[in-house]
């Protein structure tokens, strides 16, 4: 098929706030150019065969290549940006799930591509502020947890084990933390509801263990409970969880959507604030030849009305990510997008008193730490565990080397003991 002028178009010739961009990385087997408008022909009007209807008015909802950039010098490699027209997605009628299909749908399909990636979706403003955003954002979640977590990252934990505790085991494991000291407590996403663990006993046994630590310490913790579950019911369940006593919502975007974590964010009755878990989205995002890329996701989530969200780990072995993606990935929750609520950044995945000053020398202080195994493994349990990485983040912000902070705090001499300090 021969393709026309029409399909390009400079960008300083189109209204910014009238097209959503989209910008690929493309190995072909035939030329850039070629790829690239079988993109925009693909994933707007036409298909691979002229159509009698595709006629000069139906042309103007056509996307338009707007930049090619050819890789190491080759012909067949390189970056294409593609404009497409925002009337083409309703975002009440369609949404995220529809800007989704519009700009990676059928782009991953063509034989002759040997490598594609989505690498950023820019969408106007008009388009961004049909969604609710973060109800709560950084500056919300510290003021719900008020105290001193104004000038420090925030300490969470899933509990652990992740499966397999009763709904008084739970219980007792969350308040052991809140004793601690901790400001954030979810459920691992793998414990949603399974028989011996039901969501409906579990949640205000938490939350009256949560109480009593409150008395005794006079601090504040939220709870997350895990609401991931199908599509249509999980309004439902965030409002029977949030009327149980939870006061935050976790949920994981990948396996229930973005637009699961919209409804639940417009939904007046829920007024908590929502973590955004990453389960399964390695698959789409870690092969560098395929995908797309996390910093995606990140928009997306903050379009739904995600409060916080994991993006991986800094420091840590277990969950290691290249420290200009974390970069990246943080810049989409916490920079300026649409007048929206910076989002807060998770860090976890191997992460522990030991190594945590990485992160937050990368990334500061506006950041939430999500350690499992680096408290609740603390051989002195979770309550010393959460002391210990109290202690840690109080020695990095001072300048105090980890070993002279140990020598008067027990629970970080023991962690340093365990896993070593870097």
């Amino acid at each position: 098929m021969e393709y026309e002028d029409s399909l390009y178009a400079n960008f300083e010739g189109l209204d910014p706030d009238r097209f959503i961009f989209a910008l690929y990385y493309i190995e072909s087997r035939g030329l850039l150019s070629r790829a690239a408008e079988e993109i925009a022909v693909s994933q707007s009007t036409g298909t691979w065969v002229p159509l009698k209807y595709e006629t000069e008015d139906v042309k103007k909802y056509r996307a338009r290549i707007v930049r090619l950039e050819r890789h190491r010098g080759s012909d067949r490699e390189g970056y294409a940006e593609i404009a497409y027209p925002v009337d083409n997605v309703n975002p009440r009628i369609g949404g995220i799930p529809e800007l989704l299909v519009t700009v990676a749908g059928c782009a991953f399909e063509p034989a002759d591509f040997t490598a594609i990636r989505l690498i950023d979706v820019r969408v106007p403003r008009s388009f961004a502020r049909e969604f609710p955003g973060p109800r709560f954002g950084i500056e919300g979640l510290r003021g719900l947890i008020g105290g001193d977590a104004w000038d420090r990252p925030l300490i969470g934990t899933p509990v652990k084990p992740c499966v397999g505790l009763t709904p008084d085991k739970v219980a007792e494991i969350c308040y052991e933390a809140a004793m601690g000291g901790i400001d954030f407590i979810k459920d691992d996403e793998l414990n949603v509801s399974p028989n011996y663990c039901p969501i409906e006993e579990r949640v205000p046994k938490v939350m009256e263990a949560l109480d009593r630590a409150r008395e005794e310490t006079g601090k504040k913790v939220l709870y997350a409970p895990c609401i991931t579950t199908r599509v249509d019911e999980i309004v439902g369940l965030a409002e029977k969880v949030v009327g149980w006593g939870a006061n935050a919502l976790f949920l994981n975007v990948v396996s229930t959507s973005f637009s699961a974590v919209q409804a639940v964010a417009e939904d007046p009755s829920v007024n908590v604030p929502i973590h955004v878990h990453k389960g399964i989205a390695d698959a789409w995002t870690r092969n560098p030849a395929f995908g797309i890329d996390f910093q995606i996701l990140c928009k997306l989530a903050r379009l739904s009305g995600g409060d916080s969200m994991h993006v991986g780990g800094v420091g840590g072995g277990y969950i290691r990510v290249e420290p200009y993606e974390i970069l990246k990935n943080c810049r989409a929750l916490r920079g300026s997008f649409h007048g929206f609520k910076p989002v807060l950044p998770g860090i976890g995945g191997g992460i522990h008193p030991g190594n945590l000053g990485a992160a937050m020398d990368l990334l500061g202080n506006d950041l939430i730490f999500l350690i499992g195994g680096g408290i609740h493994g603390h051989p002195d349990g979770p309550r010393a565990g959460v002391k210990a990485v109290r202690q840690a983040i109080d020695a990095h912000l001072n300048g105090t080397p980890l070993e002279e902070k140990a020598k008067q705090h027990p629970e970080l001499r023991k962690a340093i003991e365990r896993w070593g300090s870097q």
